[in-house]
């Protein structure tokens, strides 16, 4: 199964670990940490021009990952539950 993102991207739904709302966890103290340690670490993918409203945590054989979307986590998870 796989999630889409956007027009151009897709996610493997297995390697989804969690999809939070961007506002509310900018400003976490574990989650902001995250954040900047993934772009330090060259771990973080953005859709260039567009306004992140969510982000979601990757594992898989790769390593980790996070990928900051457009589209908000309420709408991710209703499409990860396969109501959308």
């Amino acid at each position: 199964m796989y999630l889409k993102l956007s027009n151009d991207l897709v996610l493997p739904a297995g390697e989804i670990v969690g999809v939070f709302d961007f506002d509310n966890c900018t400003t976490g103290r574990r989650t902001l940490p995250l954040l900047e340690r993934a772009q330090r670490e060259g771990r973080l993918d953005a859709s260039p021009g567009e306004l992140p409203r969510s982000f979601i945590l990757l594992c898989g054989e790769g390593g980790w990952r996070v990928v900051l979307s457009p589209v908000t986590s309420a709408t991710l998870r209703r499409r990860i539950a396969g109501e959308e």
